[in-house]
């Protein structure tokens, strides 16, 4: 999720403790980007949010909140905002490629869809069929509507259409250890990538196949030289037991 730059200091709270609350009761996995971090084209960080769609829902709830209270309505909209639509009457998805057209369907047909359905302004960015589309990983999905019940129905039924990508369940290794970032679980994650300075892992996902492929070839060393055991030539038990053994530096 995106999250005006104004309201993510009340969203995180001090020392990371409105953050931890949120994490807790919500049961999501939550991390923010960095401070500079913001989305390209955007005064707006990434919020990644993981857990099932009624917890997710809740961590929307409290976006939503936190950028009513703290967005003035005369901050500058970005290319990702509604026309005549204040930003405490949206919602930002950060979702990949394969997600968006989850939601989009054939010729449109799933969004229009959920638009008829709800009442709420959905958009994607970029449009379908833009060079921009052709080449992005990922693309920005813009929920918007005055009264909170529209748009959080509207919210959950594109979520919904989010987690059925089937490629949507890879999901990159979380590795910040700060402490405003919770540690949960759940099935459904948002992603943003593409910062505009150098890339948080968590959101750089282009290179996961690379970092999974390092991991398990450390692992499969780990494994193979945790216990070495050499076999005596005439298969003497004592003899066996004296050259089976741990090296030096191994784990127990």
């Amino acid at each position: 999720m995106l999250i005006p730059s104004a309201a993510v200091g009340a969203l995180i709270g001090k020392g990371g403790e409105a953050m931890r609350n949120l994490k807790s009761e919500s049961g999501c996995r939550l991390q923010m980007s960095k401070n500079q971090e913001v989305y390209p084209g955007t005064n707006e960080r990434i919020c990644l949010v993981k857990g099932r769609i009624a917890s997710v829902l809740k961590v929307a709830d409290a976006i939503l909140e936190k950028i009513r209270e703290k967005v003035d309505s005369s901050i500058p909209t970005d290319m990702y905002d509604h026309k005549g639509i204040e930003r405490k009457n949206e919602m930002k998805l950060v979702v990949p490629n394969t997600s968006a057209g989850m939601v989009i369907g054939k010729s449109g047909a799933r969004i229009k869809e959920i638009r008829e359905q709800t009442g709420a302004n959905i958009q994607v960015y970029p449009k379908a069929g833009s060079p921009e589309a052709k080449v992005s990983q990922e693309r920005i999905i813009t929920i918007a509507a005055e009264q909170d019940d529209v748009l959080m129905d509207a919210l959950q039924r594109v979520l919904e259409k989010v987690a059925a990508d089937p490629q949507h369940a890879i999901t990159p290794a979380l590795e910040h250890k700060d402490d405003s970032l919770g540690a949960g679980g759940g099935l459904l994650h948002g992603l943003g990538g593409s910062m505009q300075s150098q890339p948080i892992q968590p959101f750089d996902f282009t290179n996961r196949g690379q970092n999974m492929s390092h991991d398990g070839h450390a692992a499969q060393h780990r494994a193979q030289s945790k216990t070495k055991c050499e076999t005596p030539p005439h298969g003497d038990k004592r003899e066996m037991k004296e050259r089976c053994r741990v090296p030096d530096g191994a784990d127990e």
